[in-house]
């Protein structure tokens, strides 16, 4: 049996679309450009098995018409989409909280509904299968040492989402939707200049992109260790950010809210 593959392809200035590929099946994640998507599977001759989507910014979706109309062009019969419910999406196969999708034959992906960054947010997660760690396609609700910014909010409702992926499983990889990685640790290390774990793992993701261009994925337990937004409940946090803010931050969701607005206006 191929082994599981999953295919960064940049797009756009810092954008990665997702391909889970097994054998000659593949499926993308978010084609926000459809010219990579086609090129790539004409190249490796590959099927298109299905697409899916978390969420409807257009950097995301944005290629959905054009990918379809080239697959139609290239002979494919269908190609499904699957993704939330949206006035942007039509003619898609819905998916709520806790389906399931089969992708490969034994290889299933469980639908989050994780809202902040926008209301319909998913994110798609697979079991540890065929020789890989588990693995969520989390779109943007969360990045390296960072998050999406709160489109939607509520600061609650955001926070309750990362909290669910902060209790996965430590190895569970994340495949983010953009190479934002050191951009967010230096934004961290503006807060908490002096914290260990910030500065480990930047000079970690420095090296990782030096040598491979990417930093991606990352996994729970080096986000539960250096994202800040996941580290909401430490009081040293609170006072940095109070400080920065010039006003008390007395609760997690408090510090929560204020690296939000700290974040949007670094």
């Amino acid at each position: 049996m191929p082994d599981l593959n999953f295919i960064p392809l940049p797009i756009f200035t810092s954008n990665y679309l997702w391909l889970i590929q097994r054998g000659r099946a593949v499926w993308v994640v978010d084609p926000g450009l459809a010219e990579p998507v086609l090129d790539y599977i004409k190249q490796q001759q590959l099927q298109l098995k299905g697409i899916l989507i978390t969420h409807t910014h257009n950097d995301h979706i944005g290629g959905l018409a054009e990918l379809l109309t080239g697959l139609s062009q290239l002979g494919a019969n269908s190609c499904p989409v699957y993704g939330p419910a949206h006035a942007k999406l039509a003619n898609i196969h819905v998916l709520n909280e806790g389906d399931s999708l089969s992708l490969f034959d034994g290889i299933d992906a469980t639908v989050m509904h994780l809202p902040g960054h926008l209301p319909e947010h998913l994110a798609f997660y697979i079991e540890p299968c065929a020789r890989r760690a588990p693995a969520l396609f989390c779109g943007d609700i969360i990045f390296a040492s960072g998050c999406g910014r709160m489109f939607s909010g509520p600061a609650a409702t955001f926070k309750q989402s990362l909290e669910r992926i902060a209790a996965m499983p430590g190895d569970t990889e994340l495949y983010c939707a953009h190479e934002y990685s050191l951009i967010n640790l230096d934004w961290a290390l503006s807060i908490l200049p002096e914290d260990a774990a910030l500065n480990a793992r930047k000079a970690e993701l420095e090296q990782r992109f030096a040598n491979k261009g990417c930093t991606l994925p990352s996994d729970v337990a080096a986000e539960n260790r250096a994202n800040l937004f996941l580290r909401c409940a430490e009081k040293t946090l609170w006072q940095a950010v109070a400080d920065k803010l010039q006003r008390p931050i007395e609760s997690s969701l408090a510090c929560f809210a204020g690296l939000r607005e700290l974040k949007d206006n670094y």
